[in-house]
């Protein structure tokens, strides 16, 4: 049985295109389609060509599945090279919306006393988000903050 990594590989490929992707890598779609085939034991995807499909297709979901295999998360950084401190406040906002959203989530997918694994994940997701919006607002407030 296929691990969600061999999964994420395989679905990511698919979802972009194995002939539009394997010509993007320079590679024969058959070579590209069998790396990625979690039924096939001859061919193995790299963890070079594993992160130049994701940077390609511009989708991190094998670096997710592997994060989750070792039960981690990932959280994309913010670009601080616009930071001025002029978002903060729109930040606090937003985090503010967001933990209201999981608080709301969270009592919905409760109220009949049982959570099941899809609205766990889905939980999770929010989780993230949330968790996402309190880094990316601890980094702007340390890349604007001067020694005195």
């Amino acid at each position: 049985m296929a691990c969600d990594i061999e999964l994420a590989a395989f679905n990511l490929a698919h979802e972009y295109g194995i002939k539009k992707l394997a010509a993007e890598l320079d590679m024969s779609p058959n070579v590209l389609n069998k790396q990625v085939d979690p039924g096939v034991d001859s061919h193995r995807l790299s963890l070079a060509t594993s992160n130049r499909i994701q940077r390609i297709t511009k989708n991190p979901a094998i670096l997710k599945a592997m994060a989750d295999d070792f039960g981690y998360m990932i959280a994309k950084k913010p670009d601080l090279n616009q930071s001025s401190g002029d978002g903060l406040f729109d930040g606090l906002l937003d985090l503010s919306d967001k933990l209201g959203g999981v608080s709301a989530k969270l009592k919905a997918i409760y109220q009949d006393r049982k959570i099941t694994t899809a609205e766990a994940k889905e939980f999770d997701a929010q989780i993230v988000e949330l968790l996402t919006t309190a880094l990316n607002l601890s980094l702007e407030v340390s890349e604007i903050a001067v020694d005195e």
